[in-house]
């Protein structure tokens, strides 16, 4: 009885070490220039958002929301750059990234999903898990952007409050 309530207890510590990791990939992610430049006006539409969340939410398999994410943001992308030759003006995802090399925001998401950079390093999970753990990693994508767009202010997570205390041996 108790091997057995040990076991429940490790694999529910790992679940929260993975929940503690997607969430600060996440708002990583969502700082490389996601966020807003200006109060309540995020720099991605809440349509262009929910777009994603779709294909990600309807997709069968894992490959199957990385193939239809890639679709959506490469066709967006490519709407995007002409406009941007046209008017002279990046919007939506052809903007800038935050990043030193300033991809635009579409391409930085897209290699975020494509490499899966979300996931623990060196895990070796089925196509069922790696599904389940891109829609987690979206939902909290997701809601820092909702967060952001409802209150007019990014969510603040400092990084003291994301680390766990250091575990006590025995």
């Amino acid at each position: 009885m108790a091997a057995t309530l040990k076991d429940a207890f490790n694999r529910k510590r790992c679940l929260l070490k993975i929940e503690d990791d997607l969430l600060d990939k996440a708002r990583k992610l969502y700082n490389q220039g996601f966020c807003s430049t200006k109060p309540g006006q995020p720099r991605i539409s809440a349509a262009q958002m929910a777009a994603v969340e779709e294909r990600i939410q309807t997709a069968v398999s894992f490959n199957d929301a990385v193939n239809n994410v890639n679709k959506f943001l490469s066709k967006q992308l490519q709407k995007l750059k002409a406009r941007e030759e046209r008017t002279g003006k990046a919007e939506s995802w052809q903007q800038p990234s935050g990043t030193k090399d300033k991809l635009p925001l579409g391409e930085i998401l897209k290699n975020y999903i494509d490499q899966q950079s979300y996931l623990p390093p060196n895990s070796k999970l089925d196509e069922i898990s790696r599904l389940d753990l891109l829609r987690r990693f979206w939902s909290y994508f997701h809601g820092l952007y909702r967060y952001e767009r409802t209150l007019g202010y990014p969510m603040s997570l400092p990084e003291s409050l994301d680390k766990a205390p250091p575990e006590k041996t025995k």
